[in-house]
């Protein structure tokens, strides 16, 4: 596609525009992402080919337990001043941040600040340097196109052939373990407008670019608390470690260890999660699915999960309704002294009702029935226990 624009000193200019996907990386990982890029060419006898080229370069967010500090990625675009002799400063126009349609409850963009800087290495929140431009001062609205107006900031330009990194910095406040539990998975999709103007007495401008950057909150797993322990007996009473049990309980940390069941019973609200979902993995089909608290996983039965205030185990909300039944885990198969089959479970967590965004927990544990009593078997670790849905 080409397109004719005047430049004032500039007799003719022409645009070509292209997108090309390509994988975006960070240290440590390697996960797919998208590269959008728009080059102005514009012939000048006295500057060889005047352009800017602008790229999406945002990295990607370590989900997984191990990474505790990677709370959210760092969006970022690449500019890239190809002229030969002219300098030009960096002029951001716009930008717009948007909640995308999959995310059906968040509150992050009334919790975070967003500002852009040229000065600062790998766009790392919280890094020294002047802002470029804070866009309001306080929270964003969806969907609004915010406008910069105002001079050239100094400093904040490309040199002939530089390249530089502009960074459209996310700010939040209070713990990252705060933050999680109120925004975990949560994301903003945020649009910015950017060109290149020419110094002083000059007063042409590039052709505005649009680049697509994905701001991600890390969505971890559910993992084994700090004492840790992932199954239990239970008896009627609640006794968490109890000689003989004819339910199990299963236990959980999220959104780290710390934040597990401990000796002493609490209760987490986590505004971030709808539910966790106790799932079981068919001894015979190796199909995983909701487990049923009923006999023969009829599905006339409620799934066994938790809600609201999500307590951080199956605990006694109402009675055995919560605990695992032994004989639920497969038909009442080891209502003897041999045993039934040990099977399979593991906790799904879901962060919007109705979704089919999700993350299992990084844990996988085996529990069977034997003398009409629940077992806790081995615990290994989940190979998949990646965020799935997120887009």
């Amino acid at each position: 596609m080409s397109k004719r624009t005047g430049w004032g000193l500039v007799a003719a200019a022409s645009l070509a525009v292209a997108a090309a996907p390509a994988l975006l990386t960070s240290p440590g990982t390697t996960h797919a992402g998208w590269r959008e890029e728009l080059t102005v060419s514009v012939p000048d006898s006295q500057s060889g080919v005047y352009s800017i080229t602008a790229t999406d370069s945002t990295n990607t967010v370590d989900h997984a337990q191990a990474a505790v500090s990677d709370v959210a990625n760092e969006p970022s675009m690449t500019l890239k001043n190809n002229a030969t002799r002219v300098s030009g400063a960096i002029d951001v126009v716009s930008v717009r941040a948007t909640v995308p349609a999959s995310n059906t409850k968040s509150s992050l963009l009334s919790n975070v600040r967003l500002s852009y800087d040229p000065t600062t290495i790998n766009c790392l929140s919280g890094a020294s340097g002047t802002p470029y431009w804070n866009v309001t001062g306080g929270a964003l609205v969806s969907g609004t196109e915010y406008f910069r107006s105002g001079p050239d900031v100094t400093g904040d330009d490309l040199a002939p052939a530089q390249t530089k990194t502009l960074c459209p910095l996310v700010t939040r406040s209070g713990t990252d373990r705060d933050f999680l539990l109120s925004h975990g998975g949560r994301q903003l999709d945020i649009q910015t407008k950017v060109r290149q103007r020419m110094h002083a007495p000059a007063t042409a401008s590039s052709v505005t670019v649009t680049i697509n950057s994905r701001y991600q909150v890390k969505l971890p797993p559910p993992t084994i608390g700090a004492d840790g322990i992932v199954c239990s007996r239970a008896s009627s009473l609640g006794d968490r470690f109890p000689t003989t049990g004819t339910h199990a309980m299963l236990y959980w940390g999220w959104p780290f260890a710390a934040d597990g069941w401990e000796f002493g019973r609490r209760t987490i609200s986590t505004p971030a999660m709808n539910r966790f979902v106790v799932m079981r993995q068919n001894p015979t089909s190796g199909v995983w699915a909701p487990f049923i608290a009923g006999l023969d996983q009829a599905a006339t039965s409620p799934v066994v999960t938790t809600s609201g205030d999500h307590r951080f185990a199956l605990e006694y909300a109402s009675g055995y309704g919560s605990a695992i039944n032994s004989d639920w885990i497969n038909n009442n198969d080891g209502d003897n002294a041999t045993g039934g089959a040990w099977v399979n479970f593991k906790i799904r967590a879901f962060p919007y009702a109705g979704s089919t965004i999700y993350v299992d927990s990084d844990w996988i544990v085996q529990l069977r029935e034997q003398d009409n009593q629940a077992r806790c078997g081995t615990v290994s670790a989940n190979p998949s226990s990646a965020p799935v849905g997120l887009g």
